[in-house]
């Protein structure tokens, strides 16, 4: 073979070598676009998922309470975190404090809470001390749902109703993780407090500080699970003795103190009418505004 036919030869192997790997960074780029195609699906639908059920959890205000067990991630959760959830309270008057969320079932001395009053003024505990809002409209005895966010980053403690702002705080010391013994949900077990009468629905419990435009985002939108939403119990349904948990985690909540059928387990009930989100209205004035329910 003479050495045109060779170089000739060479010259094609290159080619097609060359030929080769165009294909392979051409069908490298397409599966690339699609899984960008994807991605952006995955991420418009989360920004657009379906509205929240009207249904919720009615506790009964005498001993009706839902326990959720203790997990990994909910310890390491430390110095940020986010506790979200929909309360509809009927108006009793006892003197008591009603507890809608402890991260410590037996004690009222717990290091997250969220209770309120009589008049439906609610209160958060972070650590050793509590907060009051700085406007009365945070008073909730209105018969309405009510969204409540409890923030804390580091030192800063931030409380929103209806993705107002209503508590700011900041504080000497650090806060501990988000909890390390059994969460309470409607009561904690002290003679000195009292069970919630009313309803909660949309409990979420988030590993970060969430910012109040990402809180308003999805105040009234069904979520999507992902790493950060360490805890999610919609309590739309109930199942037999549990609440599920739509989380990743999958950690499902406890009717009652026990597995079995008591009377200290909420009901399934129907609040607010369905109805679109209005703007949230929160003034010294008045009482906030805001419905939630299916559209």
């Amino acid at each position: 073979m003479d050495n045109s036919l060779r170089i000739q030869n060479k010259m094609t192997e290159v080619l097609s070598f060359g030929n080769f790997r165009s294909v392979k960074l051409f069908n490298r780029l397409r599966c690339f676009q699609v899984l960008v195609f994807v991605s952006a699906i995955l991420f418009f639908n989360a920004s657009a998922q379906s509205q929240i059920s009207n249904n919720g959890y009615k506790f009964d205000g005498v001993d009706d309470v839902m326990l959720i067990p203790p997990i990994f991630e909910y310890a390491y959760a430390d110095y940020e975190y986010t506790v979200e959830l929909i309360v509809n309270k009927t108006s009793v008057a006892n003197g008591k404090y009603a507890y809608l969320f402890s991260n410590n079932s037996s004690d009222n001395a717990s290091n997250i809470s969220l209770f309120m009053n009589d008049a439906g003024q609610i209160y958060c505990t972070v650590g050793s001390t509590t907060y009051a809002p700085s406007v009365s409209a945070a008073h909730l005895n209105d018969s309405v749902c009510n969204h409540i966010a409890l923030v804390v980053k580091s030192k800063n403690k931030i409380l929103y109703v209806n993705s107002v702002e209503v508590i700011n705080h900041n504080q000497y010391f650090m806060p501990g993780p988000l909890s390390t013994d059994t969460i309470s949900v409607g009561k904690i077990f002290n003679p000195s407090t009292s069970a919630l009468n009313g309803t909660i629905k949309e409990l979420r419990l988030w590993n970060v500080a969430r910012s109040q435009a990402e809180i308003l985002s999805h105040i009234d939108s069904v979520l999507v699970p992902s790493p950060h939403l360490i805890g999610y119990w919609r309590l739309d349904t109930i199942t037999g003795q549990s609440a599920h948990d739509y989380s990743l985690y999958a950690n499902d909540a406890i009717l009652g103190r026990t597995s079995a059928i008591d009377t200290d387990d909420p009901v399934l009930n129907s609040v607010c009418e369905p109805c679109l989100l209005n703007p949230p209205i929160i003034s010294p004035a008045g009482l906030s505004t805001i419905c939630y329910g299916d559209s």
